[in-house]
Order: structure tokens, then sequence, then C-alpha cells
């Protein structure tokens, strides 16, 4: 947070710098052009100008980038030192802990599903079973009744 201050204040001190100093010189080349009274000249003070404004903001811009990078680097740095906060290992473990809890409770539904379906194949399987053996026993029936219905008609 400091670092950022610093270069922001660095940053105003560089443009007001700039802005002075190129002022300054505009003044002067102002001067000169008002003292010459050759449109030529003129001409020239005026490329001069912005020659100087384009250097000037080129600076401006090389001088941002550096301590833009500065900040950048000093806020790594800082970013490194954080790693060992005693809070936020506490807070990875505590996320870790939850992440093996989600995944024991899966786990769990997992069989338990798993023990669902078994239980309900294992009914299915009685249910189709019984009606084989009803079915069976109703064929049986059919039969002993048809016997008994031919061994009369045979009397």
């Amino acid at each position: 947070m400091l670092s950022k201050v610093r270069v922001f204040q660095a940053l105003t001190d560089i443009n007001q710098v700039f802005r002075i100093e190129g002022a300054g010189i505009a003044l002067q080349l102002q001067a000169q052009a008002q003292q010459l009274s050759s449109p030529e000249q003129e001409t020239q003070i005026k490329q001069q100008m912005q020659q100087i404004q384009t250097q000037m903001a080129s600076d401006i811009a090389v001088l941002t980038d550096e301590m833009t990078t500065q900040m950048i680097t000093e806020e790594q740095e800082m970013m490194q030192g954080e790693d060992d906060d005693p809070l936020i290992r506490l807070k990875e473990q505590e996320l870790q802990l939850k992440a093996m809890d989600m995944k024991r409770k899966e786990e769990e539904t997992d069989i338990r599903v798993g023990v669902e379906r078994e239980k309900m194949e294992t009914q299915n399987k009685i249910a189709q079973d019984k009606m084989e053996s009803q079915e069976d026993i109703a064929q049986l029936r059919a039969e002993v009744n048809l016997a008994k219905q031919n061994g009369k008609k045979k009397r």
C-alpha cells in the first residue's frame, strides 16, 4: 500500500517537473518566434516545440513504466512474504477439511444408492420368483383338475 502511494507521488512529481520545464521551454520558443518575423523561422520553432512535447511525453511514459514495474515488483515481494501467514494456512486447512468432508459424503451417498439399488433388484427378483411360483402352482392345479375331469369321463 505504501509503495502505491509512493509511486503515485513520484509520478505526480515527475508530471509537474515536465509541465514546468515544458512551459519554460515553450515560453522561450514563443519569445523567439515573436522576435523573428520570418515564417520559416516560426515553422522551425513550432517544429521544435512539437519535438519537445513528443520527447516529454515519451520521457513521462518511460518513467511511468519504470515506476509501475517497480511497484509490481514490490507488490509481488510483499505477496510472497504473506504465504507464511498463519491465518492463511488455517483457512487453507479448513478448505481442505471441507473438501475431504464433501468427498466422504459423496462416497457415502454412492454406497447408499448402491445398497438401495441392490435392495430393489432383490425385491424385484423375489417378486418375479413369486409370480413364477404362483404361475407354476396355477398350472399344476389346472393339470390336476384336467386329470380329475378326464378320470371321471372314463368311468
